[in-house]
């Protein structure tokens, strides 16, 4: 525990070379994302394999199967509002350590399932210990960095985003290959238990402190209100300057609907393209893993160039405009190229849009929200995506049904980023 090196004069010297380190606090944040994400987007995996299908009883392409992915939505939108809170109270160490070992716990869970309620319990309990992860992100750089390196900070933290998927999608599909999908999911609890837990643990320090137990430790805080962008400042004060000022502000629920809108296209395709890259295009499992994995690469790579290069220009808009506008040009030419190739670049195209533009409006966030509200507002945020767009695998799921009509499919899952796409040219006519 840091003890607040800048309350004296004595101190100063140490507060300040605590502060110059706040890089370190990426690390874990990146690395909770690389296997958080990861152990979303694994269900994608086995869907197509056939040995769990028969072992469960599952039905190919059954609602069924898309709900292993919506179980865990529904809990991780629930948690996200809880963590919010509990975030801006407890210690953020406690946090990060707690949260690991939870969901660690919840892959063994599921590895060791018999029974379809198993597993969905299994994915509800996972995703309500990954809810930490968007407010815990979001706080900590809130309370570290100053508003002008926010996008660089977020858009490294965010890299965990796609590069777990991106390295973990195609080693995940050789590992169910080669020694099944349950030893699986149980060797990747375990090890993520050993590796962040300790991690999280040495490298994250508490920062904030507001609660009545730890009032008067950590470090001072990187800025208030007081260096939030003019339209920031307006939406404090028309909000009264209450903890959730925010929920009075059309800013705040426009960012809200971007979110869902992106969570819907993006769990309804993160968790049906590789299978339709499999019994559609005809790939193998691996390849076709080794596409959505490409496609999560392209995340890191568009994650961070929108990050900097929006840092640099204090805007974040313009950048969802084009990323939404590639997304539906990429999402059609997957369902309706007669090139199998090209469908399959398609696919790692929209795959890496959709997992890349939520550092957008993450970091939109920061332009509104002070840092007092950030796990509050980050929290109320998630909850909605999430709880929403839970319902996307299913109905995808619906949709292509026993006569494989992948095609009213992608109509679903191309609607939402035009919804986004409007959301974003909204925020551009108020220069965000």
């Amino acid at each position: 525990m840091i003890e607040n090196p800048l309350a004296d004069p004595q101190g100063r010297k140490q507060g300040l070379e605590v502060l110059r380190h706040r890089w370190i606090i990426l690390i874990p944040l990146f690395f909770m994302w690389f296997f958080g994400q990861a152990d979303k987007t694994n269900i994608s995996v086995i869907i197509p394999d056939n040995n769990f299908i028969r072992e469960l009883h599952f039905l190919p392409h059954s609602a069924a199967l898309g709900a292993l992915m919506t179980y865990f939505l529904v809990g991780y939108g629930i948690s996200t509002i809880i963590w919010g809170f509990i975030i801006d109270w407890l210690p953020s160490r406690i946090i990060a350590v707690a949260a690991a070992l939870m969901w660690g716990m919840g892959l063994v869970w599921f590895g060791v399932g018999n029974s379809h309620l198993s597993l969905y319990l299994s994915r509800f309990y996972l995703g309500l210990a990954e809810g930490a992860l968007y407010p815990l992100a979001n706080s900590l750089v809130a309370e570290w960095f100053p508003f002008r390196e926010r996008g660089k900070a977020t858009s490294i933290w965010f890299c965990g985003v796609g590069s777990g998927p991106a390295i973990a999608t195609p080693l995940f599909a050789l590992a169910v290959s080669n020694i099944g999908w349950r030893m699986s999911f149980i060797s990747l609890g375990i090890f993520e238990v050993v590796f962040l837990c300790p991690l999280c643990f040495l490298t994250i320090r508490n920062v904030h402190a507001r609660g009545p137990r730890t009032q008067g430790r950590g470090v001072e805080p990187a800025e208030g209100t007081d260096e939030l962008p003019e339209i920031g400042q307006r939406i404090y004060k028309a909000g009264g300057g209450s903890p959730l000022f925010f929920v009075r502000s059309s800013v705040y629920w426009a960012n809200v609907l971007c979110n869902v809108a992106n969570g819907l296209a993006m769990w309804g395709s993160t968790t049906w393209l590789l299978a339709y890259l499999t019994q559609v295009r005809k790939y193998t499992l691996i390849q076709s893993g080794l596409f959505v994995g490409l496609g999560f690469l392209l995340d890191v790579c568009i994650t961070l160039y929108v990050g900097i290069r929006s840092d640099r220009r204090q805007r974040r808009a313009p950048y969802g405009i084009f990323l939404y506008i590639v997304v539906l040009v990429a999402m059609g030419m997957s369902v309706w190229s007669p090139w199998p190739l090209l469908s399959a670049l398609a696919v790692v195209v929209t795959i890496g849009i959709l997992a890349a533009a939520p550092a957008v409006f993450q970091t939109l966030l920061h332009s509104y929200i002070p840092r007092p509200s950030m796990g509050r507002a980050s929290g109320i945020m998630s909850f909605m995506n999430n709880s929403i767009s839970s319902i996307s695998p299913v109905i995808v799921g619906m949709l292509v049904g026993i006569n494989n009509n992948w095609t009213a499919a992608f109509v679903w899952l191309m609607f939402w980023p035009l919804v986004a796409l409007g959301v974003m040219v909204w925020f551009q006519r108020l220069r965000l």
